[in-house]
């Protein structure tokens, strides 16, 4: 496998009458119409190269629309080799730009494009050696998300061993699991360790490694939990309520539900369960190295269950 950047662009025309099952991209004011999109990427086979690019337009009948013109360009970078025994560390970057032109009656509008746009490949590789842990493991990237304005969102999936044991790391033995993770876009540095498997790509380091947990391959729609024990501190109004540690239970997305076990200094906190169903991300916490949380400030919504009885706390920070 070669080693450099292999840009794409690609420019595709094409007008519907009728609509067309799609995703909203933006509305026509001079139609009081909406214009939809559908596209996908593909990368496939063992070369760092683009081989599918398909577009897709369409716009409601009779809306006026009398042309529309989108271009995206990104760069898909592969280092190392994919030799037997070896894992090629395998570096995305996409970088997404492009506008749509519509003319309708001599009125040019610009639309700054807001859609997903989904890259899907795959691949395949044997461990073996001391280095990696699993003697073999599959990553299957799902789809590769992005959205002008907002942090992209990569989903995959390992097949890879529960044990890390070598003498039970079979594909019999193993296990899938799927990992929502957003990206940073503003560098290309990171690894996302599973079990010892480093995958390169990504702004940001985790290391799952037994800590991790998983489901068998019969059970879908799951997205993988990293355990990780940290420390917070939970301020409301600038004040203190109470200091915890906890071992946290998230998943990675951009909607994380934590579920911590709460020990306080605080006589009337003790045994707290703090549930947060729908805990919103703005950023993934960044892992440092030595595996702390860098700091982070995050909104939410809890409930606290004590002695049967539960109660509902709205907090403005959580600083981890």
């Amino acid at each position: 496998m070669p080693t450099g950047l292999i840009p794409f662009t690609q420019q595709l025309v094409q007008l519907v009458n009728q609509p067309t099952p799609g995703t909203f991209l933006a509305p026509n004011p001079a139609t009081n119409s909406l214009l939809f999109f559908n596209g996908a990427i593909s990368a496939e086979g063992d070369k760092d190269e683009i081989t599918q690019s398909d577009w897709l337009f369409s716009a409601p009948q009779n809306s006026g629309i009398s042309n529309i013109r989108f271009s995206a360009e990104g760069d898909i970078r592969a280092v190392g080799n994919a030799n037997a025994g070896t894992l090629p560390p395998w570096d995305f970057l996409m970088r997404l730009a492009g506008h749509v032109v519509t003319v309708t009656a001599g009125t040019k509008v610009l639309y700054e494009p807001t859609q997903s746009i989904t890259i899907n490949g795959s691949m395949d590789s044997h461990q073996s050696g001391e280095q990696y842990l699993a003697k073999d493991c599959k990553a299957v990237l799902l789809s590769f998300k992005a959205e002008i304005g907002k942090t992209p969102l990569l989903r995959f999936r390992i097949l890879g061993a529960e044990s890390s044991d070598p003498a039970d790391s079979a594909l019999a033995n193993a296990v899938t699991t799927d990992f929502i993770v957003p990206l940073n876009c503003s560098t290309d540095t990171g690894k996302l360790i599973y079990d010892g498997v480093a995958i390169e790509a990504y702004a940001f380091e985790i290391d799952f490694g037994a800590a991790l947990e998983t489901k068998p391959n019969f059970e879908v729609s799951y997205t993988a939990l990293a355990s990780r024990s940290v420390s917070i501190s939970v301020r409301q109004n600038k004040q203190d309520l109470s200091v915890m540690n906890y071992w946290a239970r998230a998943k990675t997305g951009a909607k994380v539900p934590l579920i911590l076990g709460l020990t306080s200094s605080l006589q009337t906190a003790k045994g707290v369960k703090w549930t947060f169903p729908a805990f919103q991300l703005s950023e993934l916490p960044l892992l440092t190295q030595d595996g702390n949380f860098t700091q982070r400030t995050l909104k939410g919504y809890a409930i606290a269950e004590t002695a049967g009885s539960e109660y509902d706390a709205e907090f403005g920070n959580v600083t981890i």
